[in-house]
């Protein structure tokens, strides 16, 4: 099944001004940072869909990175059977916009193909 390709949360379109499809390996990226970005609860329809540091009132400490880095990891694999593992997470103060957080993540498909991303959160 094809998904349609986002950029920031905007469709991206081909030069020709067709709607872009992501590939597989870009549609598993996408979900993985769409899992990140969503509140647990938020979505009627899979509430047991997305990020549960969102319900938590944690303040952008170094203590609390971990916290956040278990819980964006946690949204990557139990919201998609297609990711066996994230094999590698950080999260690192964003210096640039208040109380944001930069996520970069590197994870591994059930099909052994390691793809790596990162996305901003804002808590």
């Amino acid at each position: 099944m094809s998904d349609i390709m986002l950029n920031n949360g905007d469709i991206l379109n081909t030069i020709f001004g067709d709607v872009s499809v992501a590939n597989e390996d870009e549609d598993i990226i996408q979900s993985a940072i769409n899992n990140v970005l969503t509140i647990y609860g938020e979505n009627e329809f899979h509430p047991d869909l997305g990020n549960t540091i969102y319900n938590d009132r944690n303040k952008l400490s170094s203590s609390n990175l971990v916290l956040i880095q278990d819980a964006c990891k946690s949204a990557i694999e139990l919201n998609d059977d297609r990711v066996k593992q994230v094999t590698s997470i950080t999260a690192t103060k964003d210096a640039d916009i208040y109380g944001s957080c930069i996520i970069s993540f590197i994870l591994e498909t059930t099909d052994s193909k390691v793809l790596s991303s990162s996305t901003t959160i804002v808590l």
